[in-house]
């Protein structure tokens, strides 16, 4: 079952919210290649794309722990180790022949990343809003522990582009659309599939300082019905006061 990301999910940090957000679309990835029978090396690798990312996620969400000094870190700890290790040994039987890809395996994926979200990181979420949220915390960008001097890597296949430039200009590439973050647009992502069929993501911030051009936003439609380049056109009857779709949309059209 294809799960679309909706405000339940949001524990309020912008950062972690994207980067669960890019999860959750990693996962119907994975769901959509188990459905249609995609060849096992080929799920294997998508899979390994997965964990790759939950495990750089998973940092980020300690370094936020560390700098609010949350009181309950130890356990949060304890239970990415958990899921870190129990998705391991499944990669490894799976890649080595001894279980296959079931239900049941989605539904564990899909159960311990609505759980972790719902209950254990919105408790992080609440209590940055009780005790206020660290300014000098930054989040690193999962691509940074890779090589920092490169604009963006295929954590799937490896491939590289130098700059913004040789993004744009990769042909290669396909763009799908957009996740919007209703608050804050900064934190919208673009996504896209490299050449190599793999799901990947900018923050709309990335690319605004890609190309060294502000964000610019629609603000008299806030009364407004929402116009037909909406991004999140079943929210309500009426825009947000920091829209963005427009300058999305254009942007989309710019990469594709």
């Amino acid at each position: 079952m294809i799960t679309k990301w909706d405000s339940t999910f949001d524990i309020g940090v912008p950062e972690i919210d994207a980067e669960h957000r890019y999860l959750l679309s990693l996962v119907n990835d994975f769901h959509s290649a188990y459905r249609n029978k995609t060849v096992e090396s080929k799920i294997a690798e998508i899979l390994k794309h997965l964990l790759r990312y939950v495990e750089v996620h998973f940092r980020n969400e300690e370094s936020l722990m560390s700098a609010i000094d949350y009181p309950m870190s130890k356990q949060h700890k304890t239970r990415h180790t958990h899921l870190e290790k129990t998705s391991r040994e499944l990669l490894e039987q799976y890649t080595a022949g001894n279980v296959d890809i079931t239900d049941e395996t989605m539904d564990f994926l899909r159960g311990w990343l609505y759980h972790h979200i719902l209950e254990e990181d919105k408790k992080i979420g609440d209590y940055c809003n009780d005790h206020g949220f660290p300014e000098d915390w930054e989040c690193p960008h999962p691509d940074e522990s890779i090589r920092p001097d490169i604009f963006k890597t295929c954590t799937f296949c490896g491939k590289q582009w130098s700059n913004f430039d040789a993004f744009l200009k990769d042909k290669e590439k396909s763009v799908i659309g957009c996740q919007p973050d209703m608050h804050d647009p900064h934190y919208h992502l673009i996504m896209f599939n490299c050449s190599c069929h793999t799901t990947l993501a900018f923050r709309l911030s990335e690319l605004t300082e890609a190309l060294y051009a502000p964000l610019l936003k629609d603000e008299s439609l806030e009364n407004a019905t929402p116009p037909d380049y909406c991004l999140n056109p079943h929210r309500g009857p009426k825009c947000s006061s920091a829209c963005a779709c427009r300058y999305v949309r254009d942007l989309v059209t710019l990469l594709g």
